[in-house]
């Protein structure tokens, strides 16, 4: 059963695919593109977020910024699943490392690494040049210059 508006906690970042919901009244969600608020007016959110998505300014309190990126779940053993988590920074402050906490920020990174070839030699043709043949066969299936590693996605408004 789907929650009415008074059961969802908040903090509750969702996806959402309809108007902007700021520009509907008494509607309390706020699209996670940073920007900030004013913790006297949202008093529950304020208390909640805090300085989680970065740094505080007077009465005012950041929103999340998730433009372009994706949620990550926390891992409450980062040695064992999350050997990096030591190098999340808060959001907004890179120099802040933070771990692996809510709001937790990560830049991109793509490892070196290398695909094998399987399968019998014979599909792919016989001879010296066969290496050469399977080369450009992958280079031209699966491999395109590009600013970013990603997979298939589809893009919503995250909205808190």
């Amino acid at each position: 059963m789907i929650p009415s508006l008074s059961e969802v906690p908040v903090g509750t970042i969702i996806a959402y695919v309809g108007p902007d919901p700021t520009a509907q009244q008494n509607i309390n969600w706020f699209p996670c593109i940073g920007g900030t608020l004013n913790k006297n007016v949202y008093v529950e959110l304020g208390n909640l977020l805090l300085e989680t998505f970065g740094p505080m300014n007077g009465d005012l309190f950041a929103l999340p910024n998730l433009q372009g990126q994706f949620l990550r779940g926390v891992d409450p053993w980062p040695s064992l699943v999350d050997p990096d988590g030591a190098t999340r920074y808060q959001q907004g402050n890179p120099k802040n490392k933070v771990g692996a906490v809510v709001g937790s920020a990560q830049d991109d990174i793509f490892a070196s690494h290398e695909h094998a070839l399987t399968g019998d030699p014979v599909c792919w043709g016989s001879g010296p040049d066969i290496a050469e043949v399977a080369i450009v066969l992958v280079a031209a299936q699966g491999s395109q210059p590009a600013a970013e590693t990603r997979h298939d996605q589809r893009t919503s408004m995250s909205i808190i």
